[in-house]
Formats: structure tokens, C-alpha cells, sequence
């Protein structure tokens, strides 16, 4: 008797029922004018007038062992499709809000702390993220 080999994408449900979520929240919370698309820029992205104003990746891990860190896949990722998309033309950073929404928390010893809103330093961010990759 042949068996069937096991696949399993409950993982990869899970994080796409926490995008529709999240999507579904910011909804409920922005003003009648801001539209909200699924996979169409980001994850998830908020437009106005017919204009990217936010884009969103969420990561959901289905255990939250880990830490978001400087080396964190899930950052370079990110970062690999906004600079991408950059290039391309689809993003322009001064007019748009670029976030990461994770279950994961953010090492403390990383330079990703400085990019939370309450102590947000970009310039000191990319300083440091491009003095570690010269190592």
C-alpha cells in the first residue's frame, strides 16, 4: 500500500488569517477614504488616493521563541522587497509609512529597538546595521 506523504500548511494559514486580521483592524480604525489591499503591495497596505501611504509586512510564528535580531530573516526580507520595489519605482519612502508587524519580539541588543515610535532613529539604525555587515 502506497502512502501519502504528510504536507502540512496550517502554518502558512495561520499567517495569512493574521494579515486578514490586522488588515480587518486597521480598517475598522482609518477614516472612509483609506482603502486597504492584501498582497498587493505589502502584505498588507493602506491606500488614499489611490497612493501607497502605508505598507505593512506581518510575520506571524506560531511560537514566539524567537527574537526579531539584526540577522533576522524575516528583517532582510523585508527589507530585500521594499528596496526592490524602491528601484522598480512602486515606493517612495518620503510619502509612505513602511512597518513590520511581528508576533516575535525585538532583541534587546538589537538596533531594531531604535526603530519602535517612541525612540525612532533611523539614521542611527542604518549606521549601525551597515557598520555590522562590513564584518
Amino acid at each position: 500500500m502506497q502512502t501519502m506523504k504528510k504536507i502540512d500548511a496550517s502554518d502558512s494559514f495561520v499567517g495569512y488569517v493574521y494579515e486578514a486580521y490586522f488588515a480587518l483592524s486597521l480598517l475598522l480604525k482609518s477614516n472612509e477614504n483609506t482603502e486597504i489591499a492584501l498582497e498587493k503591495f505589502d502584505d498588507v497596505s493602506l491606500i488614499k488616493d489611490e497612493q501607497i501611504i502605508v505598507g505593512i509586512e506581518t510575520k506571524h510564528h506560531k511560537d514566539d521563541k524567537g527574537k526579531l535580531t539584526n540577522s533576522s530573516t524575516d528583517f532582510w526580507n523585508t527589507l530585500g522587497n521594499w528596496s526592490e520595489a524602491y528601484f522598480e519605482k512602486k515606493l517612495r519612502p518620503q510619502d509612505t509609512m513602511l512597518m513590520i508587524i511581528t508576533t516575535q519580539k525585538i532583541s534587546d541588543s538589537s538596533v531594531l529597538t531604535n526603530l519602535r515610535p517612541e525612540n525612532r532613529d533611523t539614521a542611527s539604525v542604518l549606521k549601525k546595521l551597515m557598520k555590522s555587515r562590513k564584518k
